[in-house]
């Protein structure tokens, strides 16, 4: 389980998104079956300006409770500082996690980079995950793979989906991923609609937000179940897309 956060702003991010969405590691929503409220097993946040860059990662077994929380993390801290600093635009992801398998360590922590890609997925994916590898990086591998094989976006997201469906039991398939071209959100739930939703909006300081939690007074869309949507790194929306 987790929090997941993707921007594209066509000017200098305001790093104030980031530190809004860092209260989710405390106060963000879960699945009906868990008592306690928070996603304080790691975060990461990577950014995407021609090439993804691996921004800052935290994780509990290897930083311990204090950095692996965002809400409490210097180390969040300083990323968001450096990306107002620098006045940094592009595309960003930002991932707050609830460990359901695989190891509370960086490697199993999202946003996941592989070759140009970045990855974060929100979900449960029984029987796909082990004791090294969390689902969510196992699902990844196999997207970026078809992906590649099928030189086809949409094509070999659907043939992934697809080969998912068929052999695992799931409770959402709901990812964020993206490369320098193109950031894509697809939901994806089986039960807890209101846990696996994906909602999107564009600011007035022009920059395309996709959260799962209304953080901010915003108009905002709602991605359908079993849908995709494109956003190019103008801002373009093509869909959403059934697939």
């Amino acid at each position: 389980m987790c929090r997941m956060l993707a921007m594209i702003s066509l000017k200098p991010l305001n790093a104030n998104y980031l530190d809004d969405f860092r209260r989710l590691a405390e106060t963000g929503k879960v699945k009906s079956d868990h008592k306690t409220s928070g996603h304080k097993d790691g975060w990461g946040i990577v950014h995407i300006d021609k090439v993804p860059t691996d921004l800052g990662h935290k994780a509990l077994h290897e930083d311990g409770p204090v950095e692996a929380n965002a809400s409490t993390s210097k180390g969040y801290e300083k990323v968001y500082g450096n990306i107002k600093k620098e006045r940094m635009n592009g595309i960003f992801l930002s991932h707050l996690r609830k460990a359901s398998s695989g190891k509370k360590v960086r490697e199993n922590t999202p946003p996941f980079i592989e070759d140009d890609w970045v990855f974060s997925h929100n979900g449960n994916i029984y029987g796909l995950g082990n004791e090294q590898f969390s689902d969510s990086r196992i699902f990844f591998k196999m997207l970026v793979e078809k992906i590649t094989e099928t030189r086809d976006l949409q094509k070999g997201i659907y043939e992934v989906i697809n080969k998912i469906k068929e052999n695992y039991e799931y409770d959402s398939l709901t990812f964020l991923l993206s490369n320098n071209n193109t950031l894509c959100a697809y939901r994806d739930f089986a039960k807890e609609d209101d846990y696996y939703t994906i909602k999107y909006a564009i600011t007035k300081d022009s920059t395309l937000i996709l959260v799962q939690e209304e953080i901010w007074n915003l108009n905002w869309n709602t991605v359908p179940n079993e849908s995709l949507i494109i956003v190019n790194n103008d801002l373009r929306i093509l869909g959403p897309l059934k697939i």
